[in-house]
């Protein structure tokens, strides 16, 4: 008699066919540690490559990879606290990376500029399975705060935020 258990029968099947879902997670910076709090969505960013032509005396020219790697930005978007602290942290980050109106701090030092941001990523059980490094990462695009007296609700305001960032790791856990 034959087995038609679908995990043994020819070509096997996965031995854990539990799905990730998108609402285990948790994310958070270091450099701001209270953000965590106000997380709503973040995105594990794409990773691409590209591939050159190798050189080739005759016929085509065949496809190889390319030795470097592309990532996407890391979006993030969080609701806004009453006092605005975690906007105006990220403000007052931004400000730091560039020439905002003549910024100049003596204190700062170029380590400073940056962090390194940690998405846990979960089960099921909110168990820990996987945790994603990002490293020397900060902010680029700070979403705008928009403000209406027709709004007929008091629905917390949430925004966006964009980190560039070196690299990151996934590592198992």
């Amino acid at each position: 008699m034959t087995d038609c258990n679908p995990n043994t029968a020819i070509g096997g099947g996965p031995e854990n066919t539990n799905y990730l879902s998108g609402n285990f997670f948790t994310f958070f910076i270091e450099k701001i540690p209270n953000f965590k709090y106000y997380v709503q969505s973040v995105n594990l960013p794409m990773l691409s490559s590209r591939s050159i032509n190798q050189p080739a005396v005759f016929g085509t020219f065949p496809k190889i990879p390319a030795t470097n790697f592309v990532f996407d930005d890391l979006q993030v978007t969080f609701l806004v606290d009453n006092e605005m602290k975690a906007w105006k942290d990220i403000y007052n980050w931004m400000k730091t990376l560039g020439n905002l109106k003549d910024y100049n701090d003596a204190a700062d030092k170029h380590s400073d500029k940056f962090s390194m941001a940690t998405l846990l990523i979960m089960n099921s059980a909110y168990t820990p399975i996987s945790k994603v490094n990002f490293y020397y990462v900060f902010p680029v695009n700070l979403g705008s705060i928009n403000f209406s007296v027709t709004s007929q609700t008091t629905d917390p305001i949430s925004i966006s935020v964009n980190f560039a960032y070196s690299y990151y790791e996934l590592v198992d856990i």
